[in-house]
């Protein structure tokens, strides 16, 4: 299995398939996916991880590579071909790589391994996974994330005997007091909460810089940094008590030489979250995202800066960017930023230097950024396109250094993607991407799909997706359109506001139009649209065909049947401002919008798949849709995922689920028009 998976992995491999391939579920989960990456002190090598999946052993492997940013030397593999390594970081000597390994039958561990070949070493050997780490102090030692309880802090000894204790209770109840019971395919009642370790890399002891911390840290994932002098960590955690009823995450300054109570708080003056706190390179500064609004999803994380040296407030960055901001770093310097920023479809990646802010790199979807040498190394990937490294140097335009998929990619057939504008609810412009099948001509009348994305709060953008890429559906003959309904960011702040308290009427209205803007513009045959979605978008797929009778089909995966029962999920503090309403409050007003009042209007032939780990949006909700459905006698097929959670993660497991929804969409639509072999895409 290592054999193949590192083949898989070798960079820009030749295709093995014929010229002008479809574009499959297959051939989908064939590429490669390029993840994290860090560049070499000299500003030159990157180290970047890999990672391939097999449909036979139905698992993946994550590889480390070193590749030279200026393309003159071959990319070669690092580490070892047992298991998977990833989030690499650079001794500062550049001759050292430390990364954390996953191997067989043990929690992910702390790894060294020499850039001139050779096996690598494990560095801790702890009864729990080590999370992320920062390399501090020159090299000497590293700052490491890991779960403990805060009664024994860094007793490992002890966490292992009490882990064996709660393996070995034949009831495994889980019992909880708290309004985070679970999170996304986790319960969260063992009373673990994350705690930062020092290593020292001389003598390998190891000391928690964070002795009895017990409150609650970020749902996603513990935000936190340390500074380059290893003196000093900044941390996001929350500051309510529990049960909490209400949360509010706060950043905390606190040194490494002393506990946790004596930790200031930085951002006591926001009522809403600070999160991902990143030091300046001199730790004078911190860079971090700053929302203003408490329990508001539609709130748009802004840049906000914070001057150590002073006791001034912090500086927001760009307060009127169309979108959120995401994944920001110093120059070495520290006199600028980098960051991207969401905007009409693509991500986009700025910088902000000198109280000005320049946009240097217009998506596709740019994601991640480092600093190399006097330029910057950044991902970028588009619909057409997945994943691959690209520099950036002054007086030079944007160059790609890997071919990650070249080959696989140009041997498939591809339709084009085209950007339009349409006229949406409250007669506001609605911006849509649509994916055309191969060889599309107008009127030829191809059956469509108009496919809803998540969140609500989030966006389709010009991206690679491993998930819902549109080319895997146009590829079999259909139109799909992506519409950035209301609420969709990256459209500025009131656009995403538009649908709070009403989270259905606006985006239904979206939806509807575009279906009619494929008929006129696209010429999709008006008998054979479908409506699909995941999550909020499956939400939204299920609702419009209470509405409406234009759909022939639908696809609902992971959607919300009755938005009161969305308080079983794992996060519903945001809720309420969403819904409009609470079960605690004015508990009539969810039904409102929800499709389980519009069940007597359903006759739409309905596929519906769930993961039953799904704790985002629980099976239930798929499981009572299907019900009510059935039980009316409109056709319904439900599809459950008992090892799968929000998302379908496995590769057997996503063949299954893409083949449904090919099946369903065929059943109902009509016959698959395949494109005309004779004819190439526009």
């Amino acid at each position: 299995m290592a054999l193949r998976f590192v083949l898989r992995c070798l960079l820009d491999l030749p295709a093995v398939m014929p010229a002008h391939a479809q574009f499959t579920v297959e051939r989908l989960w064939e590429l490669n996916r390029m993840g994290d990456f860090a560049v070499a002190p000299d500003g030159r090598s990157v180290a970047v991880t890999t990672t391939a999946f097999d449909f036979d052993v139905n698992g993946s492997q994550t590889r480390l590579w070193l590749v030279d940013s200026l393309a003159r030397r071959p990319a070669r593999a690092l580490g070892t071909p047992e298991g998977s390594d990833s989030d690499p970081a650079w001794h500062p000597d550049g001759r050292r790589l430390f990364f954390l390994g996953t191997r067989p039958g043990t929690p992910t561990q702390l790894h060294e391994t020499g850039i001139d070949g050779g096996p690598s070493r494990a560095l801790t050997s702890l009864p729990v996974s080590v999370r992320r780490f920062r390399v501090v102090e020159d090299g000497e030692a590293i700052v490491f994330e890991a779960l403990t309880w805060p009664d024994l802090d860094a007793d490992f000894k002890a966490v292992q005997a009490r882990l064996q204790a709660q393996r070995a209770d034949a009831t495994q109840a889980r019992i909880s007091e708290s309004r985070l019971l679970r999170y996304w395919d986790r319960y969260r009642t063992d009373g673990r909460v994350p705690h930062l370790f020092r290593l020292d890399l001389g003598d390998g002891s190891i000391r928690d810089l964070m002795p009895g911390f017990d409150r609650l840290t970020g749902l996603d994932g513990f935000d936190w940094d340390a500074s380059a002098d290893g003196r000093w960590l900044v941390y996001s955690a929350n500051i309510t008590p529990a049960p909490y009823t209400t949360i509010d995450f706060d950043l905390f300054l606190q040194s490494t030489e002393r506990g946790v109570d004596t930790a200031r708080n930085l951002t006591a003056d926001n009522p809403a979250d600070d999160v991902e706190p990143v030091f300046s390179p001199d730790g004078q500064s911190i860079a971090y995202g700053r929302f203003s609004r408490p329990g508001t999803g539609s709130d748009l994380k802004r840049l906000a800066v914070l001057d150590l040296r002073t006791s001034g407030p912090a500086q927001v960055v760009g307060d009127d960017l169309p979108g959120p901001v995401r994944d920001w770093t110093f120059t070495h310097d520290g006199t600028a930023l980098y960051f991207h920023v969401e905007d009409g479809g693509r991500i986009d990646l700025y910088q902000w230097k000198q109280q000005r802010l320049r946009r240097l790199v217009e998506g596709g979807s740019t994601a991640k950024v480092q600093v190399a040498g006097s330029g910057i190394v950044y991902l970028r990937h588009a619909f057409d396109s997945p994943h691959d490294l690209w520099r950036l140097d002054p007086g030079a335009g944007p160059r790609r250094f890997t071919t990650l998929n070249d080959s696989r990619v140009k041997a498939l057939r591809h339709g084009r993607y085209q950007s339009v504008t349409f006229t949406g609810a409250d007669s506001d412009p609605v911006q849509m991407f649509v994916a055309y099948p191969p060889g599309w001509r107008h009127g030829s009348r191809h059956p469509a799909v108009v496919l809803n994305h998540g969140g609500p709060f989030s966006a389709w953008t010009d991206g690679f997706s491993f998930r819902w890429h549109p080319g895997v559906l146009a590829a079999r003959g259909y139109v799909v359109a992506l519409p950035n309904v209301h609420g969709s960011t990256g459209f500025g702040q009131a656009f995403a506001d538009s649908i709070l308290g009403n989270h259905g009427e606006k985006p239904a209205a979206d939806a509807l139009a575009a279906a009619d803007w494929l008929v006129a513009h696209a010429g999709v045959d008006p008998d054979r649209i479908a409506v699909a979605g995941g999550s909020y978008g499956g939400y939204l797929a299920a609702l419009l065909t209470g509405l409406s009778d234009r759909f022939r089909a639908a696809i609902v995966h992971a959607g919300i049947y009755d938005l009161g029962h969305q308080f079983a999920a794992d996060s519903h503090w945001q809720r309420p401002v969403a819904y409009g309403a609470a079960p605690w409050a004015n508990p009539e007003a969810l039904a409102d919008w929800s499709p389980s009042r519009l069940v007597p209007r359903m006759t739409t032939p309905t596929l519906i798949l769930h993961g039953e780990l799904d704790y985002r949006v629980p099976v239930t909700q798929g499981i009572n849709l299907h019900g009510a459905l059935s039980g009316k006698g409109v056709p319904s097929r439900i599809v459950v995922f008992p090892n799968e959670n929000h998302r379908i993660n496995r590769p057997q497991a996503a063949r299954l689920w893409w083949n449904e929804v090919f099946d369903w969409l065929d059943r109902w639509t009509g016959p698959r028009r395949a494109a005309h072999a004779q004819d190439t895409a526009p």
